[in-house]
């Protein structure tokens, strides 16, 4: 005999390892490269300014998506 849920959307998931999480893969790689950017020096930043605006639009539509279709918590 089948289970029937009949709120799917509340049944309890089952949490998995925080290396298995691909948004908290995305902000590592979000942080090591703000990290060389930062040793990299200043002026990058100074003299870009649109383009490190647009890193951080692209990063935030990013984050929004990894967690739009991430569905299990995180252990």
């Amino acid at each position: 005999m089948s289970k029937v849920t009949i709120f799917p959307q509340l049944e309890q998931k089952m949490p998995k390892s925080a290396l298995a999480s691909k948004t908290i893969w995305a902000n590592i790689a979000v942080i090591t490269v703000g990290v060389l950017g930062y040793l990299q020096g200043h002026e990058l930043i100074v003299e870009n300014p649109t383009v490190v605006a647009a890193i951080g639009v692209a990063i935030g539509i990013g984050n929004v998506i990894l967690r739009l279709v991430t569905k299990d918590p995180v252990k």
